[in-house]
């Protein structure tokens, strides 16, 4: 959970990156664009005070209605769609990845019978396990928002 609020945030940023730039290819009406915008501002504001399943649920809907009317939303939400079953198993292995970190803590703190140098040293090898797995996310991460930003210049814009 200690990583919960700042790969959010990563996320929202990545997100935004993808989802108004989407690459170098991605050329916005105005008004997908000034659409596109308040969708992310108003996920932010969301993930203060909503769970993260309803702040994508919600954005992504709202996401989806910056296209055109028909093929535009159509487009749009199958991109979605199809960047989530990109990310997914990557987000899984990350999570599996994380898991392990987790399981080899406890003995490790536990085998330092309350030396404090020795469980700072055990919760300093679970951060670098984290951060490594996180690392070893991005390629496929980006990957996967790359071809979202292909996908989503070819929808229709407002």
């Amino acid at each position: 959970m200690i990583r919960r609020i700042p790969r959010t945030l990563v996320a929202g940023l990545a997100t935004g990156v993808v989802l108004l730039a989407g690459g170098a290819q991605a050329k916005f009406s105005p008004a997908t664009t000034a659409c596109a915008k308040q969708a992310i501002s108003t996920r932010k504001a969301c993930m203060l005070t909503a769970s993260v399943a309803t702040c994508k649920s919600e954005f992504e809907t709202a996401y989806a209605s910056c296209f055109a009317a028909g093929a535009g939303v159509d487009c749009a939400t199958t991109c979605e769609g199809d960047r989530a079953s990109c990310e997914n198993p990557v987000q899984a292995a990350e999570r599996s990845c994380v898991h392990g970190c987790g399981a080899a803590l406890a003995p490790a703190a536990k085998a330092c019978n309350g030396d404090l140098t020795c469980v700072t040293a055990a919760k300093a090898t679970f951060s670098a396990c984290k951060t490594s797995c996180a690392q070893q996310a991005v390629p496929g991460i980006l990957q996967c928002r790359s071809a979202f930003g292909t996908c989503i210049a070819q929808c229709p814009n407002l």
